[in-house]
């Protein structure tokens, strides 16, 4: 078969697994500090990043199939991407695809907004252009305050690990809207290294480029 190895695992079993709200399987702690088979410090989630070969729980790999899509974004959505890397790139492209009708991407880097805006970001925000850059926000939950009455007419607020995904059920969905030419990673690769050359591409990654 072919798999994709999964942060975090699914057990399908346990109180996590069976809420359709919740995704934080009781295994997770468990596999994650389980060296299966490299040494602790070569893993990282179990997943082996880098290896030619690794064991893994199996909860934690999807098997790739045809499964039908179900969306967490709903139709006419206004969703927000902070952070204009890969990662928030594939945010978008994601939101796209379910439907949304406004995506705002926010970036200290201008420069990631041209990006942002060809994968299809309506549009881009700076914190630097505001009065109160978004890095001088409060990070501890117990400072953060807001009116409840923002909340009355529906409005959430809530987090979530993993996009809120049920990694085995929803990761090979994913591929299938790939394989079906849904949204074109294409867009999202700048450099192709040989793999001798890794640390020239983490170079560009921690230099924003």
């Amino acid at each position: 078969d072919k798999v994709i190895p999964l942060f975090p695992p699914q057990c399908r079993e346990c109180n996590a697994c069976r809420d359709p709200d919740g995704n934080l399987c009781i295994r997770t702690l468990l596999v994650m500090e389980s060296s299966l088979m490299a040494p602790p410090d070569l893993h990282a989630g179990a997943n082996h990043t880098f290896t030619e070969y690794t064991v893994v729980d199996e909860t934690s790999v999807a098997k790739i199939d045809d499964a039908a899509h179900s969306e967490k974004v709903t139709c006419g959505s206004t969703c927000v991407a902070f952070g204009l890397g890969r990662v928030g790139l594939l945010v978008i492209m994601g939101c796209k695809s379910a439907g949304a009708s406004r995506i705002i991407g926010i970036d200290l880097n201008k420069d990631k907004f041209e990006k942002a805006v060809a994968v299809r970001a309506t549009e881009c925000i700076s914190p630097k252009d505001s009065t109160k850059p978004i890095s001088e926000a409060p990070i501890s939950a117990k400072m953060l305050t807001y009116d409840p009455r923002l909340l009355f007419r529906g409005r959430t607020w809530k987090g979530c690990i993993f996009g809120g995904w049920e990694s085995r059920d929803d990761v090979p969905k994913l591929v299938s809207d790939f394989l079906e030419k849904k949204f074109d990673l294409d867009q999202l690769i700048t450099h192709v290294f040989p793999f001798k050359q890794i640390n020239e591409g983490f170079e560009l990654l921690y230099s924003h480029q």
